[in-house]
């Protein structure tokens, strides 16, 4: 998940309501400078309004920092552009997903076997599929879907990074 619908996902939890700098630092758990950037492109592109400004509470090392409130103006527009896009076509990874709908156990070296697809795509793929708990492994190396989502292919960036924040 890139930063900027880390950051978008926790302002729309605020919807129209006030948020400051500090609070995003906390619930994203991210580096200030980070935060701070990417806030500043959301207000640049207009979807956030600063309200106020204020001094934060001296830390005892370097210069002393800015605790700016904001307010989200357009949540639609901000919830639309951090919404998942399905790209179209028939990528690779629609490729493996129809395949292992199909058979339901497999091995990586039959999705190997798909034209185009790599060595390094099928392990990445087949990772992110376990890791958001569609599909497990056995000691014989056969994978198995356990959570069939339906005939699109599943968008599982979401799905991991909840994951990795739990764990």
């Amino acid at each position: 998940m890139n930063k900027t619908r880390i950051f978008a996902t926790e302002l729309l939890k605020h919807g129209r309501n006030f948020f400051s700098l500090a609070q995003i630092i906390k619930a994203t758990g991210l580096d200030r400078t980070v935060v701070r950037d990417t806030l500043l492109t959301l207000h640049s592109e207009g979807f956030l309004r600063r309200v106020h400004r204020d001094l934060d509470p001296y830390a005892g090392k370097g210069p002393q920092t800015w605790n700016i409130r904001y307010r989200v103006i357009r949540p639609k527009d901000l919830a639309e552009k951090i919404a998942p896009k399905y790209r179209g076509g028939y990528t690779l990874s629609d490729k493996m997903w129809f395949y292992i709908r199909k058979k339901r156990i497999f091995t990586r070296g039959d999705l190997r076997l798909l034209k185009g697809v790599s060595k390094e795509t099928v392990r990445w793929y087949t990772k992110m599929l376990h890791r958001a708990g569609i599909i497990c492994v056995s000691a014989r190396g056969e994978w198995t879907l356990i959570n069939d989502v339906g005939p699109r292919r599943p968008y599982i960036g979401d799905q991991v990074c909840a994951k990795r924040k739990v764990n």
